[in-house]
């Protein structure tokens, strides 16, 4: 062999090594590279609030968050309901989302522009035009969402902020659990893995132990207590029970939404009034007050005293867990009615729907 091939090989060789050692250290720094992508940021003091939580209901699903990220626009936002709050999702049987906004979202950084989309198992929003940062907190809501049909049954909305109108680019993510009720008693149970709720509504509800729903029992109310007429001389009354714990940092509140006192012809007049007064015996009246018991419960004015009051056909706040977890509350409601001697005669009815809502 010639010197000048000997040394062709020679180099070939050198040459050889070095593809192979660069080969080497490329790969090396795309797998550094894979290793700092970023994760999405935790939403804080979320919460879900459900117009009602009767199974197969069209409802309305009130959204309330802080996002973490507010240096970039939101352009798209989602809310996957599941079966658990980890893991592989499963949609919620029964369930089914909605194409429409009760109004524009607030604190998204855009007040206008903003659109429902659908896709199974999720609500959705978008807008691709928003060039504005976010900031504050985040409210939105859909009207026409169907809750899952199981009763008792916890679920969870899944939510994500992205910073493509696409659903592409996460920014936030958290979760929210809610529950469906047994639809005869408006007893919202247990919600369970992660985030916890569990609540209930009965004629009368007992703590046993931890446990705020121990014993439930009856399914409706009678005014008074014995049976007996509506009386022009005294104040009628009779009470129900509400049990709740949950391990949100912010706390729960329970509302009540309750239809006209009625006997089909004639309602009942609102004498105690929405701001709450005292018997007055005689006069044909009809509302409310509680009492709470357990470390943190406590009862919203006008209804924590003696005086009674009631506001008809309107979502009202009675009850919360003073801005904090609860393991243990209960709380008895108390409802009294006065009569005037002209009062229609007839059996009256009023139907409440009590809702808890947790904020984790």
């Amino acid at each position: 062999m010639s010197r000048r091939e000997i040394l062709i090989a020679h180099y070939t060789s050198l040459i050889k090594g070095f593809i192979s050692r660069a080969s080497v250290v490329a790969m090396v720094l795309m797998l550094l590279g894979m290793s700092g992508v970023a994760q999405a940021a935790q939403i804080t003091s979320r919460s879900l609030t459900l117009g009602v939580s009767t199974p197969s209901a069209s409802t309305t699903y009130a959204f309330a968050f802080t996002i973490a990220t507010t240096g970039t626009p939101i352009k798209s936002f989602q809310a996957q309901a599941c079966t658990t709050a980890i893991g592989t999702c499963t949609t919620p049987t029964g369930w089914s989302g909605s194409v429409t906004l009760t109004g524009q979202p607030t604190g998204f950084g855009c007040a206008a522009g903003w659109t429902a989309a659908s896709l199974a198992g999720y609500l959705e929003l978008a807008d691709a035009s928003c060039a504005t940062n976010p900031s504050g907190s985040q409210t939105v809501s859909f009207s026409a969402v169907t809750n899952p049909s199981p009763t008792n049954t916890a679920f969870y909305m899944r939510m994500t902020t992205y910073s493509g109108s696409g659903y592409t680019g996460v920014l936030d993510t958290g979760n929210v659990a809610a529950s469906t009720d047994d639809a005869t008693t408006d007893l919202p149970v247990t919600a369970t893995v992660a985030e916890f709720l569990q609540f209930c509504v009965g004629a009368t509800v007992t703590a046993s132990g931890a446990n705020p729903c121990g014993t439930v029992t009856g399914t409706s109310v009678t005014v008074p207590a014995s049976g007996n007429p509506l009386s022009t001389s005294s104040i009628s009354t009779n009470t129900s029970g509400m049990g709740a714990s949950t391990n949100a940092g912010s706390g729960l509140v329970i509302t009540y939404n309750a239809g006209q006192f009625t006997n089909g012809s004639h309602n009942f007049a609102n004498g105690f009034g929405s701001g709450g007064s005292a018997s007055s015996t005689g006069t044909e009246e009809f509302g409310l007050n509680a009492t709470a018991s357990g470390t943190g419960a406590a009862v919203a004015s006008p209804y924590n005293g003696t005086n009674y009051a009631w506001n008809p056909a309107t979502t009202t706040n009675i009850a919360n867990s003073g801005g904090a977890a609860i393991a243990t509350g209960d709380w008895t409601v108390t409802y009294g009615a006065n009569v005037a001697p002209t009062t229609p005669y007839g059996a009256y009815t009023s139907t409440f729907i009590y809702v808890c809502t947790p904020t984790f």
